[in-house]
């Protein structure tokens, strides 16, 4: 029997030595540090029965030097199970002397009585033979005195109640003699043999005997109340140790128990082939996959029925062989608890699985500890790669402070309360980031937070929709300011449109007065009507740009484009403004090539271009100074260059001189007139031409220079190009004698003048001031030309050519619209309807004379 005794705790887990003693021939030798486990209160080294109990107790060092038999301590914790192996006497108990002698005289008596009651029935030879054993035993367990006091009491009853009375015969005494001699060896023999010294009584091995009984007591109670089974086990596979825990996991009690099969009582049949397999190569190799882990298997209770086991085993070496202890846990109650918690995760990732959020659970730590589909389809991980990461490592840093500032975690545990948060964004699987907005929640039990459950969507889409919020945004305002801005200068050009307007008119008005007041010179007359023909053609002028850059923002201005000499255009424009430049004075001059080419234009818009540059370089240079234009051809293109030495452009405003309603300046001490439209209408028509234009100056008082460049024509035959424009004051006076008009217009000074023109050159003029009057005059008399306003009260120019195009006598009447509706569809209109002609208000007398001679064939 080996009793352990555990060394001093060591290391964080309390691991122990353990010390041994030699019991009954058979040393034990263990490993200094063998595993431990919890039992009770303290920390224990496995033990096993094996040849005895292996006991741990406290280290006493009074227990070492005293020489304590432990069998002592086996047969206090369990006295009813007697060791399998070794040796035990009585001689290691200490008694009275009294006891020892008494112990004596009562076996002799016994072994006396026990002779007379069989003599009747036994012919005994022998009448020694039963002392021989008592007094074996008086001396094995009193020692050499109560031995020898036995063997004395044996001679004397042989003497007296076995052998003749009167001294027996000489063979008798022999026997008797030999009997005694023997008595003595016995005795000597029994007590030495024992091999308990008889010294006096040890008041310390007293105490020592005392600690191991407390002790004892203590580990088996300790041993009782552990929570696992405690199994030993030969290395023949029988049970040696059963501890009342396993007697209530495996309904076996421990007299049922010991040494039966351990696979045949505890395991299922399917298990037990493979534990002795497992068993023969340990003790072939000293390997075994069981050893010194923990794992889960199954048992087998009394009743057949399997259960959930938590199986750790450790092996020693046992008096020259193996010997094994088994700790073993029943975990049914674990396993119900997984199975349910297995089921509610099941619940959970069927609900979570289709959310299309994705789901975190996270520890206090801010582990990852679950993971719905969602979040893995949307960050491009697998489950595997995000269980038992930090959040923070997902995390990308949005806010300046870094990742920290973007956890919720933190918040979440020190508040216990729910934390939404937009603008956040996570690390993808392929280094991207994802836009998300995510609301994290506690997971609270027992009124304490113990995590928290991070839902999160993608805000990509929301995000994307908050920057187009924010571009809308932002472009509504520059559009509210561009607005502002269109409507100040819309305000600016109103008030400079009225004061375009009424200035001439205010002079057109005042001499008109003085004229109708009479009594003027002929020279000052002549002077009136000029300054009246001037400021007319301002105000057509202004009239017309307004009109162009209508049907430049409507997209309803046309082109009539065809080859014409470049040369030819900026001749006639110049031809237009030299009485103005001689009458400021500038100097005009101009470097045109001939050989410039062709350009693919209409004349009439190019002329524009030009005499818009001219006119305002005129009115920019001041008295004295020169405006000169250029004219060359560049490769493909044709250059038009317009410089003059004038007030120049400040740098800030070249970019926005050809802005619609633009002047450098607009207030209302500005030297210069005009609506700001004449270089707008220019960009316009030069780009519409597939041309482009720009505006050069070095600074204010430095001159500018304006530079457009077209597309240059391929070479045409000159005499089919069309020659230069002519001015509508140079054409030649037609006479109209004879020719029938019919006059229609309902504005009756427009009426008079247009009469009056056509009067004077011999046209005979019927005047009707409606289309319904005219019809009753064409039924009087046909018409050689027809003139018809368009917009009139009642019935409108068209409906009255319709009507007139039904009769068979009006059908052929050459008709020509006169009408201030001057856009392009306005004059196709014209033409579907029935007119040949389509001429725009205002109309010069010339231009009027020319129509009514082309339609009535004087041309």
């Amino acid at each position: 029997m080996s009793v352990v005794f555990p060394a001093s705790r060591s290391g964080r887990n309390g691991s122990m030595g353990t010390s041994i003693l030699n019991v009954g021939g058979y040393a034990h030798q263990h490993p200094p540090n063998p595993p431990t486990r919890s039992l009770g209160s303290e920390s224990l080294v496995p033990f096993a029965m094996s040849g005895g109990t292996r006991i741990s107790t406290p280290r006493t060092p009074q227990l070492a030097r005293s020489g304590v038999n432990p069998s002592l301590a086996a047969s206090i914790i369990y006295p009813g199970r007697p060791p399998c192996l070794g040796r035990v006497s009585w001689g290691g108990m200490r008694h009275s002397a009294f006891d020892r002698y008494a112990s004596a005289v009562l076996l002799v008596g016994g072994a006396l009585l026990i002779k007379l009651i069989l003599a009747p029935l036994l012919d005994e030879p022998a009448p020694f033979l039963l002392f021989f054993g008592a007094v074996a035993a008086a001396g094995w367990r009193g020692g050499i005195g109560p031995g020898l006091l036995a063997a004395g009491l044996a001679v004397v009853a042989s003497h007296v109640f076995f052998l003749a009375p009167g001294g027996p015969p000489a063979d008798e005494s022999v026997r008797l003699g030999l009997f005694a001699v023997e008595s003595v060896a016995v005795a000597v023999l029994a007590a030495l043999g024992n091999g308990i010294p008889r010294p006096a009584r040890d008041p310390e091995r007293d105490r020592a005997e005392e600690g191991l009984r407390s002790a004892a007591a203590e580990m088996r109670a300790v041993l009782d109340s552990a929570l696992d089974a405690v199994v030993g086990m030969s290395e023949k596979g029988t049970i040696t140790f059963w501890n009342p825990r396993a007697e209530a996991i495996f309904g076996w009690t421990a007299p049922e128990a010991l040494g039966r099969d351990l696979a045949e009582l505890i395991l299922p049949a399917t298990d037990r082939e493979a534990h002795r397999r497992g068993l023969e190569r340990f003790l072939r190799t000293g390997e075994w996959s069981l050893l010194n882990q923990r794992i889960e298997t199954r048992g087998l209770r009394r009743d057949r029925s399997h259960f959930p086991l938590d199986l750790s085993v450790t092996a020693r070496r046992e008096g020259g062989g193996w010997a094994f202890t088994s700790f073993m846990a029943d975990i049914t109650e674990r396993k119900r608890g997984e199975e349910r918690l297995r089921h509610q995760l099941a619940f959970t990732s069927a609900i979570t699985g289709h959310l299309g959020e994705g789901v975190f659970a996270l520890d206090r730590d801010g582990m990852i500890t679950f993971v719905n589909p969602a979040a893995e389809r949307m960050l491009g991980f697998r489950e595997s790669e995000l269980l038992g990461r930090h959040l923070g490592e997902l995390l990308h840093a949005r806010a300046p402070e870094g990742p920290e500032a973007d956890d919720p975690l933190p918040r979440v545990l020190s508040s216990g309360t729910t934390v939404h948060q937009d603008g956040g964004a996570f690390g993808k699987a392929d280094g991207s980031s994802l836009a998300v907005s995510h609301t994290c929640s506690p997971i609270v039990t027992g009124g304490e937070v113990v995590g928290a459950v991070l839902v999160f969507h993608d805000a990509t889409e929301r995000q994307q929709m908050e920057e187009r919020r924010q571009q809308l945004l932002a472009r509504e305002q520059g559009a509210r300011e561009e607005a502002e801005n269109a409507n100040r200068m819309k305000d600016e050009f109103l008030a400079m449109l009225s004061h375009e307007l009424r200035t001439p008119l205010s002079a057109i008005a005042g001499w008109a007065h003085i004229l109708r007041e009479g009594g003027l010179e002929p020279a000052e007359a002549t002077r009136a009507v000029e300054v009246i023909d001037r400021n007319a053609r301002v105000q057509g002028q202004l009239i017309s740009d307004i009109l162009d850059v209508s049907r430049i923002i409507s997209g309803k201005l046309r082109l009539e484009k065809k080859p014409v000499a470049a040369a030819t255009i900026v001749e006639a424009a110049l031809d237009t403004v030299r009485p103005t430049a001689e009458a400021k004075p500038v100097r005009l001059e101009a470097s045109l090539d001939p050989s410039a080419g062709h350009v693919f234009v209409d004349p009439d818009r190019l002329q524009q271009v030009v005499w818009n540059l001219l006119s305002n370089a005129i009115k920019f240079t001041p008295e004295g100074g020169l405006v000169s234009v250029r004219l060359a051809g560049s490769g493909t293109q044709v250059e038009i260059v317009v410089r003059d030495s004038g007030e120049g452009i400040s740098p800030e405003f070249v970019p926005h001189v050809f802005e619609r309603f633009r002047q450098a300046d607009s207030s209302t001490t500005r030297p210069h007139g005009g609506l700001g439209l004449g270089l707008a209408i220019v960009r316009h028509l030069v780009e519409a031409h597939g041309g482009t234009v720009v505006a050069e100056s070095a600074g204010k008082g430095q001159g500018s220079s304006f530079t457009v460049r077209l597309p240059r024509q391929a070479a045409v035959d000159e005499a089919a190009a069309p020659g230069p424009a002519v001015p509508a004051e140079a054409a030649p006076v037609r006479s109209l004698e004879h020719v029938r008009v019919l006059l229609v217009e309902d504005d009756p000074d427009t009426r008079g003048m247009m009469q009056t023109v056509l009067s004077q050159r011999g046209a005979q003029v019927t005047a009707a001031s409606s289309a319904a009057e005219a019809l009753a005059c064409v039924e009087r008399e046909t018409p050689d030309v027809l003139l018809s306003d368009i917009g009139m009260p009642g019935m409108d120019g068209y409906a009255l050519i319709r009507q007139l195009r039904e009769r068979p006598s009006a059908r052929d009447i050459p008709a020509a619209a006169l009408t201030a509706y001057a856009h392009a569809d306005d004059r196709g209109q014209a033409i579907a309807a029935g007119y040949q002609l389509h001429v725009a208000k205002p109309i010069e007398p010339a231009e009027l004379v020319a129509v009514v001679a082309s339609l009535a064939g004087r041309s």
